[in-house]
């Protein structure tokens, strides 16, 4: 019984995951018409982290989540920074 479960947890995890992967492209393409195709990166990285923190709180057992969220918020965050403060030189 604990086996079925597991299995449609899985499966729900996977497709929550899949739908907001769908929300990528909407989101990308959104920000690269608004702000430019500089932030269509970042864009997408914290849009990763939101989906990975969706299945990250959708049970217990999926708290390996967290460790890709932060990852890509990290990340998200980093070329969101390199973008919006200029090098000076």
């Amino acid at each position: 019984m604990n086996t079925q479960i597991d299995k449609n947890r899985k499966t729900k995890s996977i497709i929550i995951f899949l739908e907001c992967s769908s929300s990528w492209q909407a989101e990308g393409f959104w920000a690269g018409n608004r702000f430019g195709n500089d932030v269509v990166g970042p864009t997408i990285m914290f849009e990763f982290a939101l989906c990975f923190s969706v299945i990250a709180a959708w049970s217990r057992k999926n708290q390996w989540a967290m460790l890709p969220a932060g990852l890509f918020t990290t990340i998200g965050l980093v070329t969101t920074l390199k973008i919006l403060i200029p090098q000076a030189k």
